[in-house]
């Protein structure tokens, strides 16, 4: 590839893996330094277009899409990224009683509680479920509307944690916390996995008028 060139896709939808993409060490913002895996990664480039013409990248792994280091004058336009895989999955608080909260999961984002475990869209949770607390405000730690829930206890990650379970209770999805008193009904619950490493769906280091349009991301 050649300074001033284009790329130019088709729509459609083009499938990438880790097992194909670009490894590189590189230090990111809100990410620790390390190897980081890109699918399309640009270094010391002027004037290229990368035109996607709405074609759809669907990630099947924990990878970046896009990554310019050192790049000037560079396009990155009309694309959607698609995660094959969610990490994120969103409920919403029905009603408060006591230290339990009564949820249910909204479109898309499948919750299952099982005796073999908790599942969400169909991703066994494997790890102890914390919450993070801000002991100063004496509620959780991110604001309104969303409240945040993560399968880890990775203290670097901020505030405090306070135990927290799901079960179900006459086909209802109950979530039980002592800090179920600082939330507030008809409010969004975000459950995050955390057990992905932070990946961008695009980054740039050291570029000079780089410009980014028409990306959209399905997460």
């Amino acid at each position: 590839l050649s300074d001033g060139d284009s790329i130019e896709f088709e729509k459609g939808v083009y499938s990438f893996s880790e097992k194909t993409a670009f490894k590189k060490s590189i230090g990111l913002s809100n990410n620790d330094y390390g190897e980081k895996s890109v699918i399309f990664y640009f270094e010391n480039k002027k004037g290229i277009t990368v035109n996607g013409n709405g074609a759809t990248i669907l990630l099947t792994d924990e990878v970046s899409a896009f990554g310019f280091s050192g790049c000037e004058g560079v396009t990155l336009k009309n694309f959607i990224v698609d995660y094959e895989k969610n990490y994120h999955y969103e409920c919403l608080i029905e009603k408060i009683v006591g230290d339990e909260a009564f949820i249910s999961t909204r479109d898309g984002f499948l919750l299952e509680i099982t005796e073999n475990g908790t599942y969400a869209c169909g991703d066994k949770l494997v790890a102890t479920l914390a919450m993070q607390f801000d002991e100063d405000k004496e509620r959780p730690l991110y604001d309104k509307p969303y409240y945040f829930l993560d399968f880890t206890e990775d203290k670097r990650r901020g505030g405090s944690y306070k135990a927290a379970e799901f079960y179900k209770r006459d086909g209802k999805i109950v979530l039980r916390s002592e800090v179920v008193k600082n939330m507030v009904e008809g409010e969004i619950l975000l459950l995050c996995s955390h057990r992905r490493r932070d990946e961008q769906v695009a980054f740039l280091s050291d570029c000079k008028n780089a410009r980014i349009s028409g990306l959209t991301l399905n997460y």
